[in-house]
């Protein structure tokens, strides 16, 4: 299967005109599913809920919508609970750039949100979140 690269305008672009309304696998991998631990018929609601929270995120600065593609994941921890997250990379070089997890599954963190400098963390220059407390401490972060 070739993967399907959007800008994040053109994604939000069809997701508001109703291109990911139908809550089938094919649709829900075209939206930008890459993987899943959850039963597939929750992940339009899923999808929902992610794409709210990555419009409050947005504009930012260290965002760019027409370089930049998001991509969604359900995590399942070893010790806690599902949880879901997107991530944003860039569309010429494929590289993940942030890992944006609303509220964190694990049983230390549950409930935390998160979000990590994939760059940072890839180069071994950290081995922590850039952003660690609630959302309106991710929100602060991207509009900074």
């Amino acid at each position: 299967m070739t993967e399907k690269i959007m800008s994040i305008r053109d994604f939000l672009a069809k997701y508001d005109a109703g291109k990911f309304n139908n809550a089938d696998s094919g649709t829900m991998i075209d939206a930008g599913w890459h993987d899943w631990f959850c039963d597939e018929s929750e992940l339009k609601l899923r999808l929902d809920g992610l794409v709210a929270y990555l419009r409050q995120i947005l504009p930012s600065p260290k965002i760019e919508p027409d370089r930049h593609y998001v991509w969604f994941r359900n995590n399942c921890p070893a010790r806690g609970e599902l949880y879901d997250g997107f991530s944003v990379s860039d569309i010429a070089t494929r590289d993940c750039l942030w890992s944006v997890f609303p509220e964190d599954g694990h049983d230390k963190t549950l409930g935390r949100s998160e979000v990590w400098d994939v760059r940072a963390l890839s180069a071994g220059k950290t081995n922590d979140p850039v952003v660690t407390g609630d959302w309106d401490d991710v929100v602060r972060f991207f509009k900074e």
